[in-house]
């Protein structure tokens, strides 16, 4: 789809809402990728090592961070706030939808976490 230096070391990739959205390792960007080969950052983390990336309801993401030990979640308006912090290395996350979990695996130590979402997602 496309290739640039730019991407930072693309991790996470879901397609949501009709347009493919990324977030990178190497950076702290969030992106939307156009399917011609385009791309912009419609937001930055305040830290990179940037995982997974999961849609919640509400039209909101999560993704983790590796630097910052946490997991966050972005808004429709591409606002970033802390969703679970303190995780040691936080790698690729899924969301539980039925059980509204965050499933959080915590790559260096070899295990995985399930946290409670809430509502307010």
């Amino acid at each position: 789809i496309v290739r640039d230096a730019a991407l930072t070391g693309p991790n996470g990739i879901i397609e949501a809402y009709g347009e493919l959205f990324m977030v990178a390792y190497g950076g702290n960007g969030v992106f939307k990728l156009g399917r011609d080969g385009t791309f912009e950052v419609i937001a930055q983390a305040p830290m990179g090592g940037l995982d997974g990336l999961v849609t919640l309801p509400s039209r909101q993401f999560a993704f983790s961070s590796w630097e910052a030990k946490t997991v966050f979640v972005m808004d429709a308006e591409h606002n970033i706030t802390p969703l679970f912090e303190d995780l040691e290395s936080p790698a690729d996350i899924g969301y539980d939808g039925l059980r509204d979990l965050m499933l959080v695996p915590l790559f260096m130590l070899d295990k995985v976490v399930a946290m409670p979402v809430g509502t307010g997602c």
